[in-house]
């Protein structure tokens, strides 16, 4: 499990709510391990086999990800994010950082106002 991955579902498990997507949980997941197996996948994120590849499709269809295939074998496949959809997450993730810097704990040990 990555951090990112695995801090949202810490926050679903607390709440008993869904914060993220399936298809968001899966660019999250590529955007943290650069290329992984559906079987990769599959194991480390919470929806049924039948909504992750619906979900793949869907991204694939939208140009967020890659899909490559063995050309010796075109059961295995390695799905990778596009440059459009890291260069998307990158940008944000920056601005994530940027903005937790700003609030980081103070001497009194709480975070900074707005």
């Amino acid at each position: 499990m990555t951090f990112i991955a695995s801090t949202c579902q810490a926050v679903e498990t607390q709440f008993k709510l869904r914060c993220v997507s399936p298809e968001y949980e899966i660019l999250l997941l590529l955007y943290e391990l650069k290329t992984a197996t559906p079987t990769d996948l599959l194991s480390m994120q919470k929806s049924a086999s039948s909504t992750f590849y619906k979900c793949i499709g869907t991204l694939q269809h939208k140009g967020l990800i890659n899909i490559e295939r063995d050309v010796n074998d075109r059961r295995y496949s390695l799905y990778s994010l596009t440059d459009f959809a890291r260069g998307v997450l990158d940008e944000k993730w920056n601005r994530i950082q940027a903005w937790t810097r700003g609030r980081a704990p103070g001497e009194s040990g709480t975070l900074s106002e707005p």
